[in-house]
């Protein structure tokens, strides 16, 4: 199957997870030249469609692809939530044997999460039209901010490396490495805050909140954009930042509208 056929087959198909699935992922090989995982493995001990995990609260699991120190793959239907596939994948993480990358798919948008341990975690996204492109594909981090130093890959590259070369998309820095860095960053917003006056229990604090709206953004307990986004409007204007703050940690507080935003 070549690139374009494929694009055109998967971008004109209107049918649900369950009777998609498996056929995409076998065109999947077959444009990529890969064996399908009952080509490569009859008996299901490294490479399998429906892989069993342990049993979960909500029954027992299947990923839809596992293979086997590679990747597990879940699909979802078009325009499905990606990330709720992407959570069932990694609550299965350790039972598929910790993977390094996590695949999520609606046969219209991929995403490859890495996940190697005591490494950042970042995630390429593309499209369905861009396999039959040369267009790099977007690498973000937490919060989906952009990777400067991510390799330059293009669709084609990024599927092709989950089965012969995962390495090839493995982040650069470690969680430590991570960590010292947003140390020093905070240590040094709070020295500045300091010269201004400001006393230390009250420096702490506020610290200490604005740490805890990027990890609620991080987890959905705010919604996207909601921190980050008055970041960026109200960076030059310093008095209308700290009101607008203020209301967002009212809110966070006790729920209700902030903008147009939803505050639980």
């Amino acid at each position: 199957m070549q690139a374009g056929e494929f694009v055109r087959k998967w971008a004109a198909s209107q049918r649900n997870e369950r009777a998609a699935s498996q056929e995409h992922f076998i065109d999947l090989c077959g444009l990529l030249g890969e064996a399908t995982p009952n080509e490569a493995d009859p008996s299901g001990d490294f490479y399998a469609f429906e892989y069993g995990v342990a049993k979960t609260s909500d029954g027992e699991g299947f990923a839809d692809v596992w293979l086997n120190q590679k990747f597990g793959w879940e699909y979802k239907g078009k325009r499905k939530d990606l990330r709720a596939a992407y959570k069932q994948l990694v609550d299965y993480h350790e039972n598929l044997g910790n993977p390094p990358l996590l695949v999520v798919c609606d046969m219209e948008r991929f995403e490859v999460h890495t996940k190697w341990t005591n490494q950042e975690s970042w995630t390429y996204k593309f499209r369905n039209a861009d396999i039959q492109t040369d267009k790099i594909v977007e690498v973000v981090g937490s919060a989906d901010a952009p990777i400067v130093d991510a390799p330059r890959l293009t669709a084609i590259q990024v599927l092709k490396a989950l089965w012969e070369e995962p390495e090839r998309l493995k982040p650069t820095r470690t969680t430590e490495q991570i960590t010292k860095e947003a140390a020093a960053l905070f240590d040094g917003i709070a020295a500045t805050l300091r010269k201004y006056g400001e006393e230390d229990m009250l420096v702490a604090r506020f610290v200490s909140r604005v740490l805890f709206c990027m990890f609620a953004t991080d987890v959905g307990l705010l919604p996207p954009e909601t921190f980050s986004a008055l970041l960026k409007n109200y960076a030059s204007d310093a008095e209308t930042f700290r009101q607008r703050l203020s209301e967002l940690f009212q809110r966070m507080r006790e729920g209700g509208h902030y903008g147009p935003f939803d505050i639980r």
